[in-house]
């Protein structure tokens, strides 16, 4: 199995299992409003704080892949949420059954990516 996936599998559960098991004991408790906020706000600082501060350290790189189908997706997948959730303070099961094999198609889109950039990486050694 390649590194980049282990390492990415790695970093992945140590970032959203607490975040996962916090969420579960809010919706348990009632509190799905904040449940939905903590996602959407642990969303936002991931994705608009994360970069900016990293890049302060040094430079990021973004493959070529990454750029032209990966982004758009995220871009495409956030979109949906939003349409999904404006208004409401719920996403439904309708919404849900959209949103899940999205996530699926994606984490499966990554997976083959990584695995042919390390199936290449292994032709030209």
């Amino acid at each position: 199995m390649p590194e980049g996936i282990i390492s990415l599998t790695t970093l992945t559960l140590g970032i959203t299992l607490p975040e996962l098991a916090v969420n579960l004991r809010l919706f348990k408790e009632k509190k799905s409003e904040i449940t939905l906020g903590n996602v959407l706000s642990f969303s936002v600082v991931n994705s608009l704080m994360i970069p900016p501060i990293v890049s302060l350290i040094g430079t990021i790189r973004v493959s070529e892949d990454l750029a032209q189908s990966a982004l758009p997706v995220m871009a495409a997948r956030g979109l949906i949420f939003y349409l999904l959730t404006h208004g409401k303070n719920y996403v439904s099961w309708g919404g849900a059954s959209i949103l899940l094999p999205l996530c699926s198609v994606f984490i499966k889109f990554n997976y083959s990516v990584v695995k042919r950039k390390h199936n290449n990486s292994r032709l030209k050694l």
